[in-house]
């Protein structure tokens, strides 16, 4: 081997050592983990805050592969609003089946389908979002910052809610709302801390 070939393998060497191929199941912390919503009107925004309830995937050659997020749909607060009476009319609307019916559906879930690396810390995640009990795909970008024992993964999801059959106040479907019509894409902005564990995942649970 020649004097570069020797060079060029050292460096491999040294690259495999820094750098391992990650692999393994990874739980979410809930505690460390948070998850924001926001949505518009044609007179202003609310923003607030949603619960994960539990989560895990799986990394394979430092590529997430697979996972499943479920989401406590009960614990929706509102963060905007400082007087109690309207905060509490508007998560109780939230709740209601003008919005989310969270009686009947209390969990809502995203499950991951696979995953492509863009570069650097970007990669596409290809998921299926399920609210109401309906499912749609959703395609997205993350940022993933991947150590041995640890996960993070950010990045904000914009999901059109008409097609989760949440249609009040939207424009698509009622007429004259004038300044009652609400934005029919509502944000989801998350970032996920997730711990190395030694169990196995299942996705479709």
């Amino acid at each position: 081997m020649n004097k570069i070939g020797k060079v060029t393998g050292t460096i491999g060497l040294i690259a495999g050592i820094i750098l391992p191929a990650l692999a393994g199941n990874y739980e979410i912390d809930i505690n460390e983990s948070t998850l924001t919503w926001a949505g518009k009107k044609i007179t202003g925004r609310h923003y607030g805050n949603i619960r994960f309830e539990k989560g895990n995937f799986e990394v394979v050659n430092n590529r997430i592969t697979q996972g499943n997020f479920k989401v406590n749909m009960h614990s929706i607060v509102c963060t905007d609003l400082e007087n109690e009476t309207l905060n509490k009319k508007l998560v109780d609307h939230l709740n209601s089946a003008d919005f989310f019916s969270t009686e009947q559906h209390p969990v809502s879930t995203l499950v991951l389908i696979d995953s492509k690396h863009l570069g650097g810390d970007k990669y596409l995640f290809n998921t299926e979002l399920t609210i109401k009990g309906i499912t749609r795909p959703l395609s997205f970008e993350a940022d993933v910052e991947m150590k041995d024992e640890t996960v993070a993964v950010s990045g904000i999801l914009r999901v059109d809610r008409t097609r989760y059959d949440i249609k009040y106040g939207s424009g698509k479907f009622f007429k004259s709302l004038g300044d009652n019509m609400i934005d029919d894409f509502f944000i989801l902005n998350f970032n996920i801390v997730a711990n190395k564990s030694g169990e196995g995942i299942s996705v479709h649970e």
